[in-house]
């Protein structure tokens, strides 16, 4: 849900609305899944494009976030749409333990140091001890404050690994199953994400 905003610049990033905040037009059952708003803080987002960010939100079926810092943002924007908001795992964690023999090598930092949330999720999966963490980002920090990275304990480490990538498919399998006919059963283990 990143966008561009006054303090809040980058290569890859577009004003308000980008394509993931989805016009009210689109009539079909929408998810947000695991979104995050990446550092924007909502005092620096115009007040006429918090509104329109809000009732985008406010026909989706489901919603949550990965981070607080998220949850905080549309908290801030409409306390009554946050309590329908969950906090739930990046969709990543539901590749593992794909992810520990898929991604080569040479494409992972294997020196400790966790420099992005995706990298962080990486030594996390492949059981390598994070020695520091060079990403500010809100949602990288929660992530090394709830798996306590300081205080590494790798047995500790694998079951909270196994933890997240239950509630990931956990939460697939709701929001599948509430699309689906009640009929119809689901294998989320052989579904393709």
């Amino acid at each position: 849900l990143k966008f561009e905003t006054a303090d809040h610049r980058g290569t890859f990033l577009s004003p308000f609305p980008t394509p993931f905040w989805l016009s009210r037009r689109v009539t079909i059952s929408k998810v947000l899944w695991a979104a995050s708003v990446g550092e924007i803080e909502p005092c620096g987002v115009a007040q006429d494009s918090m509104k329109e960010a809000m009732t985008r939100l406010s026909d989706f079926s489901y919603l949550s976030v990965r981070d607080e810092h998220s949850l905080n943002f549309i908290r801030r924007g409409s306390p009554e749409l946050a309590r329908r908001v969950e906090i739930v795992p990046d969709p990543t964690w539901l590749y593992w333990p794909r992810i520990l023999f898929d991604t080569p090598m040479k494409y992972m930092r294997t020196d400790g140091v966790a420099n992005s949330y995706h990298n962080l999720i990486a030594h996390l999966m492949r059981g390598h001890r994070v020695i520091r963490v060079d990403d500010h980002r809100p949602k990288t920090l929660e992530l090394a404050q709830d798996f306590q990275v300081e205080a590494w304990d790798e047995s500790r480490i694998a079951r909270q690994c196994l933890e997240r990538k239950e509630a990931a498919w956990n939460y697939l399998r709701k929001v599948v199953g509430s699309a689906l006919d009640e009929s119809v059963e689901i294998s989320c283990e052989d579904a393709k994400v």
